[in-house]
């Protein structure tokens, strides 16, 4: 396939020639600087002054001191001399002959580069920038129509948005009223962005933060972010992207799904951020490795860019990315509480001497609350010194052990993770301020963490990390068994480590991809059987694949295979081969991808291995499909039912002929497909395949629904939906019981559909919970279906008012899972409420907004449905030509899809509007 290979030089000068309109303006923007064409480019800013350094040479550029947006001084910018944009106009000409390969409508072709622009902006309605694609055709082998979708204006969010992880409760607070004054002013003023609260450990830092968090709440929009050691950019990005989101801010998030780079996040954060007057409050950054997550710095520097939303970072020491100098930059140094506030603290602490406490402790927050609560001594407001003297040195061997433990474990835990400690010690502990119960579990302060983590061997150390794995192994959670791998490395127990990857590695893949890679790759290569070794990197491989390693994956997976014995080994190296197969499927390698399932096919013929072979047969159908040769799929389907019918192996049948009925119905041959459908159930029901049994019922379903057969097809949906259930699927079984209320509403039986949908949406049996983490949301997919067809049926019914006030909770379910799909169907439906209500103009607006997200999103399916939405109201309003406009792009996107029924029906009156 052809991959387009642009020079940095020619990237260079193509940049520069988008910059050429801004030569003139006093103010330019940051690209046209030799830091914004760095970040621009991805490249270094020393390789960037040398090819800026060469060009002036060569009279391609020359530069003027100019004022940056987002820039406090004047900075020097670069644009191209009459020489400079004749070479780039060359270089866009020679570039625009260039074959590169574009994929459309699930066809992949390969063509001039000036042609595929032209393609993309028929195919998405919005012409995208020469460089944009040039962008996109080098950051892989083929473009997609998908990644130039129209960027979605903000979307009206609630007025504020509040998200804290890890945030400190502040249960008492004391003095800090000169910091306070500052963080006020800098916070309601224009000049400063950025600030570092910064101190030594236990000195109030996270405190202070977190009482002007709660000074702030309800003022504007906060997000508050504790980090730890271990983070991944994933965990970060994640939470931060669902703030941006329900905040109206989509650009990072959609930058983020598309699978940029963190590099190119700068541009989408600026946007994100600019005029939102947010408050970002990033805790302990000193914990993660800078290099581990370059996104830090890039947050900073968009938020200043910004010149609304501020940054307020916690952190012993002052970040790498952080400047002390300049108007913008505001830096507050914690020292300790002054005399009178010292004295409070320690007066509500019941201190037995407060006098020689406040004295001790030099103010020291932490220390006060120490020595309130255990031995006064001697600090001379030495933190270390005192737990060296009066907590470490006098503390007994199993209160020793209880802190050794909780400087091992990543989070809060329950008393029986300290086994063989009697809850005594921990009481005793509390007592002292050494430890913390809360809801979460106890806990002990990061410095007692950090101080007994210092003072424990490192023998002792690995063999607390097992007992922990031990204790952890035992929860059920996916939570723990992340935390059971954790310990197993951590106390390189490789055993133990293989054990947990290979039994739980589909939970973590789909929980804790990130997380579980990096852990799993600090397992050894070298000890264990060959076997399981390769069992290993497949595991890898399978990761790298879910994080978007593809090529990663596929070294893996090589690798794994080569492990693999050709004789002993088959059936598990068809299975690698199986997986190479899919994952180049998966990136459109069709021929390659068709080569390894043939290869994993001949492997499980050779080994005897008839499921093998018909599982493959059905893969190699599926790739068939998706090229679009529906007789060659239908041939290959024919081969497996013959060969699954033969070895008696009924799921797979069933898998045969519900495909192949699902070919005849696509071919208009109903009874066949009927018939075939029907064979499909009952075998997946015999050998109580439940997942095989309620798809066959979700099609035969779809295909009644087609024959207008709505009492069957209700019966066969509710059928659908108890099988999903079986299955323990609920987010399947909620959507089947959502089509179920819709099909119920369609024939009249408005009060059984809504009574259907409430029920289930307000059982807890069917809700997610949250975990160790607080990675889950609270919502799925199946709740957004049911309370979508919660609205239709209430707006159907007349009930207005219930209406939109369910349409208030899909609005948070769609924040919650951070589809922007579903928050555009949200839009839809508010539309539709507002129009059965006489307010045309609110209905338009909110179709305005829907297609707006449908367009970054490249739904063109949702797309149909807006546009033809919208045609029929501007019928309403009497504007018939707005109406025809609309009803013509519907079926312009119908047409792009091959949805030939959808572009009839928008074209439908068209003729009789335009005779009007």
């Amino acid at each position: 396939m052809v991959r387009l290979v642009v020079s940095p030089y020619e990237r260079m000068l193509l940049h520069l020639a988008e910059m050429d309109r801004f030569r003139d303006d006093p103010e330019v923007p940051l690209g046209a600087s030799q830091e914004g064409i760095a970040q621009r480019l991805q490249i270094q800013i020393h390789a960037t002054s040398r090819a800026l350094a060469s060009m002036e040479t060569e009279g391609l550029i020359s530069d003027r001191l100019a004022h940056v947006r987002g820039a406090p001084k004047r900075r020097r910018a670069y644009f191209l001399t009459e020489k400079g944009r004749q070479a780039a106009a060359a270089i866009k000409a020679d570039i625009s002959k260039r074959k590169v390969a574009l994929e459309l409508e699930g066809r992949v072709t390969e063509q001039p580069f000036e042609d595929a622009i032209r393609n993309i902006a028929s195919a998405t309605g919005m012409t995208p920038t020469f460089n944009e694609v040039l962008d996109a055709a080098r950051a892989g082998d083929m473009l997609t129509s998908e990644s130039f979708s129209k960027p979605a204006s903000p979307r009206a969010a609630p007025e504020f948005v509040m998200r804290a992880q890890g945030r400190p409760s502040v249960d008492g607070f004391y003095g800090r009223e000169a910091e306070r004054k500052l963080l006020t002013e800098a916070i309601g003023g224009k000049e400063v962005s950025t600030v570092l609260i910064c101190g030594m450990p236990g000195i109030g830092k996270s405190t202070l933060a977190s009482r002007l968090f709660e000074e702030h709440s309800g003022k504007r929009s906060m997000f508050w972010y504790s980090f730890r050691d271990w983070e991944t950019e994933a965990s970060f990005l994640g939470a931060f992207t669902e703030f941006l989101d329900a905040s109206g801010r989509s650009a990072a998030s959609n930058a983020v799904r598309r699978r940029m780079p963190v590099s190119a996040l700068f541009g989408p954060l600026v946007d994100d951020l600019s005029g939102a007057d947010m408050l970002l409050f990033l805790d302990d950054v000193h914990k993660p490795v800078e290099k581990s997550l370059p996104v830090l710095p890039i947050v900073f520097e968009a938020a200043r860019v910004s010149r609304s939303t501020k940054v307020i970072l916690i952190s012993r020491s002052v970040p790498s990315f952080f400047s002390k100098s300049g108007p913008e930059s505001l830096t507050i140094e914690l020292s300790g509480l002054d005399r009178d506030s010292a004295w409070r603290m320690a007066q509500n602490l019941d201190a037995k001497d407060t006098i020689r406490v406040v004295d001790e402790s030099h103010g020291h927050p932490f220390l006060i609350r120490l020595m309130a609560k255990g031995a006064t001594g001697s600090a001379k407001g030495d933190l270390i010194a005192y737990i060296e003297k009066e907590v470490y040195s006098t503390i007994s061997e199993d209160e020793r052990k209880v802190l050794q433990l909780l400087s091992i474990f990543r989070h809060p835990v329950p008393a029986e993770a300290l086994s063989g400690v009697d809850y005594s010690v921990v009481a005793g502990l509390k007592q002292r301020a050494l430890v913390f119960e809360q809801e979460a579990g106890i806990s002990t302060h990061d410095l007692l963490t950090e101080f007994f983590s210092s003072r424990t061997n490192l023998e002792t150390k690995l063999a607390l990390h097992r007992q922990s794995a031990a204790y952890c192994e035992t929860r059920s959670d996916v939570e723990w068994k992340l935390e059971t791998l954790y310990h197993f490395v951590e106390g390189r127990d490789w055993n133990g480590a293989r054990r947990i990857s290979l039994g739980a590695a589909t939970e973590l893949a789909n929980e804790f991809p990130e997380e579980s890679l990096a852990l799993i790759s600090k397992i050894p290569l070298v000890e264990g059987a060959q076997k399981e070794l390769a069992e290993l990197l497949f595991i890898r491989g399978q990761l790298h694949e879910a994080t978007g390693r593809a090529e990663s994956a596929l070294s893996d997976f090589e690798l794994s295979l080569s492990m693999l014995d050709t004789g002993t080994d088959a059936d598990k190296r068809a299975a690698v081969l199986e997986a190479i197969a899919k994952l180049q499927s998966h990136v459109r390698r069709w021929s390659d991808s068709l080569s390894a399932h043939e290869k994993a096919l001949r492997l499980y013929e050779q080994s005897g291995d008839t499921d093998g072979q018909a599982r493959e047969l059905l893969n190699i159908s599926g790739v068939h499909m998706r090229k679009g040769d529906l007789d060659t799929a239908r041939e290959t389907y024919m081969k497996a039912l013959a060969l699954a019918t033969r070895a008696e192996n009924r799921p797979a049948q069933a898998a045969c002929l519900n495909n192949l009925g699902l070919l005849d119905w696509e071919r208009g041959r109903l009874k066949d497909a009927e018939v075939k459908l029907k064979e499909s159930i009952r075998l997946a029901h015999v050998v109580k395949d439940h997942i095989g049994e309620a798809k066959g019922l979700e099609n035969l379903a779809g295909l009644f629904r087609l024959e207008s057969r709505q009492s069957e097809m209700v019966s066969l949906l509710r059928e659908s939906s108890e099988a999903f259930r079986r299955a323990g699927e609920l987010v399947e079984f909620k959507r089947m019981q959502a089509a179920v209320a819709s099909a119920l509403g369609d024939q009249g039986g408005f009060a059984e559909g809504i009574e259907i949908c409430n029920r289930v949406l307000e059982n807890p049996e069917f809700r997610k919970r949250q975990g160790l983490f607080q990675r889950h949301s609270v919502y799925d997919t199946g709740d957004a279906a049911l309370s979508a067809a919660l609205v239709d049926l209430l707006r159907a019914s007349g009930d207005l008012k219930k209406a939109l006030r369910e349409l208030e909770r899909h609005s948070q379910i769609a924040r919650s899972i951070g589809d922007r799909s579903i928050v555009a169907r949200g839009m839809l439906m508010r539309s539709m409420v507002s129009e059965a209500g006489g307010d045309l103009d609110t209905a338009i607006e909110m179709l305005d907004d829907a297609v707006d997200v449908l367009r970054g999103e490249g739904n063109a399916e949702g797309l149909i449905a807006a546009n033809m939405r919208r045609g029929m109201v501007e019928e309403k309003r009497g504007n018939e030509e707005a109406a025809v406009a609309h009803y013509e792009e519907a079926a312009r996107q119908a047409e792009l899809v091959g949805n030939e029924f959808a572009r009839m029906l928008a074209l439908e009156n068209v003729p009789s509007l335009r005779k009007q």
